[in-house]
């Protein structure tokens, strides 16, 4: 397997478009080729759709956890508090788990052979990547239970009375007509 990161640009260091590299490693034998680091999954899915249109070997994307914008395509140049949040202030970028299984369903649905993830990824990511997939795995014993919550979980397990916070919890601001639903255990669901 070779993959390649491409930060601003759909070009390697020597101005290679990435589409004649991957024939160039394909040809040169490579069985897997594919996508690596630097990139949000939002912005490396549409280069490795260009890949999976230009190879006919296994395609990989490994994207970060890290959301990146169009203006700063990559993860290392994204600004926290008017200064460069890289390496230790990248938490406000975090994906979620939910993006990241996004992610992987969008990857397998384009036809990518491994899906993976690189830099900022957490085991929680990886379990709900693999989950979206249809994949138990070890660490499904881990996911997340809501209906033992006890602010949104089932009716036995809900321990918070106060229907003000029951509604916040549950729906934003507090509106009058959901705190009466959030107070009634018939309405809850």
């Amino acid at each position: 397997m070779i993959t390649l990161g491409f930060k601003a640009d759909d070009k390697t260091l020597d101005g290679i478009l990435l589409e004649d590299v991957f024939k160039v490693l394909e040809d040169s034998g490579a069985d897997i080729v594919g996508i690596n680091c630097f990139r949000d999954p939002k912005l490396m899915l549409p280069l490795a759709k260009r890949l999976k249109n230009a190879v006919s070997c296994f395609v990989a994307t490994q994207p970060v956890a890290y959301r990146c914008s169009v203006d700063k395509p990559y993860f290392q140049i994204q600004e926290f508090d008017g200064h460069i949040a890289f390496p230790l202030e990248l938490d406000p970028f975090s994906l979620t788990r939910f993006e990241m299984a996004r992610y992987a369903v969008e990857a397998k649905k384009m036809g990518i052979n491994y899906i993976g993830a690189c830099c900022g990824t957490a085991p929680h990511h990886l379990r709900a990547m693999a989950e979206a997939l249809g994949r138990v795995v070890p660490n499904s014993k881990y996911s997340p239970a809501l209906d033992l919550h006890t602010i949104i979980g089932d009716e036995g397990h809900i321990k918070e009375k106060s229907a003000r916070i029951l509604c916040e919890q549950r729906y934003g601001k507090p509106n009058v007509a959901k705190v009466e639903d959030a107070a009634d255990p018939r309405r809850q669901g």
